[in-house]
């Protein structure tokens, strides 16, 4: 997984600096409050788990295409939080990666401000 997403990562960079892109890059950290789940087994409910608040942390790489209003980015988060068994002591460290491959559409609105979808 780790040369995957640094080879991914050293392609957008080359492709940027070849196709006289705009780069950028950002990282961000938080705190995340999954919703608790129910446990299914052969179609019934087999208890509970709630999950109580941790932390996450993401970082992006992307280019912003010089002449169009777009942009595509790929960005990796790491997610912890602990999980528990209604009912029972038990008590498990859940670990989350995610994988994104993001593309936007910026708006120009003549101003300061510029939204994108």
């Amino acid at each position: 997984m780790k040369k995957l997403m640094v080879f991914t990562c050293s392609l957008l960079i080359a492709a940027g600096t070849i196709a006289d892109q705009q780069s950028y890059w950002s990282l961000s950290a938080g705190w995340a409050q999954p919703s608790d789940g129910d446990i299914i087994e052969s179609g019934t409910t087999a208890g509970e788990i709630e999950y109580d608040a941790g932390w996450i942390i993401e970082g992006a790489i992307g280019n912003k295409i010089s002449d169009l209003p777009i942009a595509y980015e790929l960005a990796l988060s790491y997610q912890q939080n602990e999980a528990n068994m209604k009912g029972d002591s038990t008590s498990l460290d859940v670990d989350v990666w995610t994988l994104m491959l993001n593309g936007m559409y910026f708006i120009d609105s003549s101003s300061c401000f510029t939204p994108f979808v």
